[in-house]
């Protein structure tokens, strides 16, 4: 026959066993996340210092106020800081490839023969996406 502390006890555990899974589920997708991350850096290498310079300073201006603004908004601010800073890191990636992104748009309008008739054209083909 169970007592109540038994009951109180196994109720404890299975609460402690959902937490820690659920923690493991959540550190899985954040390695996962953050190794992707990686990867997409360093498939986009800058080319010049000044190039280095932008990309390091807009993502960490990204990482510095989007991902509190997303821990704040998800309710992640319950999750440890290695897990905080994680996130913070993934909120820096998306920056670093929209410069690296700007980056080639610009140099390939810089490096073209008629730049304005080639700007004229990428804009027209955005157009084209959105309608």
């Amino acid at each position: 026959m169970m007592t109540k502390q038994d009951m109180v006890m196994q109720n404890d555990t299975y609460s402690l066993l959902t937490i820690i899974s659920s923690l493991l589920v959540f550190s899985g997708w954040l390695l996962v996340g953050v190794l992707a991350a990686l990867v997409m850096i360093a498939l986009t290498p800058p080319k010049t210092k000044m190039e280095l310079f932008g990309m390091v300073a807009s993502a960490f201006a990204s990482s510095l106020f989007v991902g509190p603004l997303v821990i704040e908004a998800y309710g992640f601010s319950h999750y440890g800081l290695q897990a905080q800073l994680g996130i913070c890191f993934m909120c820096a990636v998306p920056a670093w490839l929209i410069w690296s992104v700007i980056r080639v748009m610009l140099q390939r309008w810089r490096d073209a023969k008629d730049p304005v008739g080639k700007i004229s054209r990428d804009v027209k083909r955005i157009k084209s996406w959105w309608l």
